[in-house]
C-alpha cells in the first residue's frame, strides 16, 4: 500500500493497530498518523495514536491528540478516555493542576467510567 502510494485509511488504521499489538509503536504511530491525515476527525485514530505516544513515553503528543480525541464528537465514555489518558500523561509530566482539570472534565463526561473504578 505504501510503496505504491495507495490511499487505503482503512487499511492504515489496520496496520496500526496490528503495529501497536505487536509492540511496533513507531510503526504504529505513522499509520495513524496517515489515517488521520485522510480522516482528521476520527476518534478512534486519535486515542489509538495517543495511546502509542503515551505507552513510548512521549507525553506531549499523547496529551495532544488525546485532547484532540475528547474535543470531537465522541461518546461520553470516550471522551472520558481521552481525557483520562491526557490526565495520567500531564501527571507524568509532574503538572498536576492540569491532570486534576483533565480527570474532573473526565468524571463529568462519565462518572461512572471503569478507569475511575480502578
Amino acid at each position: 500500500i505504501d510503496r505504491e502510494g495507495l490511499p487505503y485509511p482503512r487499511a492504515w488504521f489496520e496496520l496500526g493497530n496490528d503495529a501497536a499489538a505487536h509492540g511496533d509503536l513507531d510503526a504504529s504511530i505513522v499509520y495513524f498518523s496517515k489515517f488521520l491525515a485522510a480522516q482528521p476527525r476520527n476518534v478512534a485514530a486519535r486515542f489509538n495514536i495517543a495511546s502509542a505516544y503515551y505507552k513510548k513515553g512521549d507525553y506531549r503528543p499523547a496529551i495532544a491528540e488525546a485532547d484532540q480525541c475528547a474535543s470531537l464528537e465522541a461518546t461520553p465514555n470516550v471522551a472520558a478516555s481521552c481525557l483520562l489518558l491526557a490526565a495520567d500523561a500531564l501527571a507524568k509530566l509532574g503538572d498536576r493542576d492540569a491532570a486534576d482539570e483533565h480527570l474532573l472534565r473526565a468524571r463529568a463526561k462519565d462518572p461512572q467510567h471503569p478507569w475511575f473504578r480502578k
